[in-house]
C-alpha cells in the first residue's frame, strides 16, 4: 500500500489544495494513477440544501483541482456499490474536516 498523507487542504490566503498540488501530481504520476475515488463524507455542511448536495459540492471542489493536474475524480457517494468501488479503485482520496 502506498500512502500520501496531507494534513490540511488550505493554507491561510491560498486557494484550495494550492500547497500540496505538486506532491499530489508527483505521487499520482509515480504510481500511474489516472482516476481517483473520493470519499466526501466529512463535507457535511457545504450546502444548506441537503447532505447529498454537500457531498456533490465537495466532490466538485476536489475534482476541479485534480482535473487541472490531469486526473479524474468520482465520489463514492455516487456509486451503486461503494464496497466494490473502493476495492476496485486505483487511488482513494479521503476528505477531512473538523
Amino acid at each position: 500500500m502506498k500512502l500520501l498523507l496531507i494534513s490540511n487542504s488550505t493554507n491561510a490566503g491560498e486557494v484550495y489544495l494550492a500547497w500540496p498540488q505538486q506532491f499530489i501530481a508527483d505521487f499520482m504520476h509515480k504510481h500511474n494513477v489516472k482516476k481517483v475515488l473520493f470519499v466526501p463524507y466529512a463535507g457535511v455542511g457545504l450546502s444548506t440544501e441537503s447532505l447529498e448536495k454537500s457531498y456533490d459540492v465537495y466532490e466538485q471542489r476536489v475534482a476541479t483541482v485534480f482535473a487541472t493536474l490531469g486526473f479524474e475524480v468520482e465520489s463514492v457517494h455516487r456509486s451503486a456499490n461503494p464496497v466494490s468501488a473502493v476495492n476496485e479503485a486505483e487511488c482513494i482520496a479521503v476528505g477531512g474536516g473538523n
